[in-house]
């Protein structure tokens, strides 16, 4: 007899669900994004409790945040921009 398999959980994709994701901003090194990290996570508590994600492009080093779900990300987005900072959901 076959035993019964759990169906396995779901995977959890590093960048989180689609639109759980923010971009902090665009930088010319890695080093600038750090900094940027340290000073957004400071500030904001919502970004700290977020998953840091350095991602290089060929321009550079994109800052973004993996948020725990789409709303999450949005209302974090919503609090930097009500601060000043800049903030967008990445696709």
């Amino acid at each position: 007899t076959k035993t019964p398999v759990a169906a396995p959980a779901p995977a959890v994709k590093p960048a989180g669900a689609a639109g759980s994701v923010i971009q902090l901003g665009a930088f010319a090194n890695q080093a600038q994004a750090e900094r940027a990290w340290t000073a957004l996570s400071s500030r904001f508590p919502s970004v700290a409790a977020m998953t840091k994600m350095i991602v290089p492009f060929p321009g550079g080093i994109r800052l973004r945040a993996g948020a725990g779900s789409p709303a999450d990300a949005k209302q974090a987005c919503q609090t930097l921009k009500a601060a000043g900072e800049n903030c967008f959901v990445a696709q």
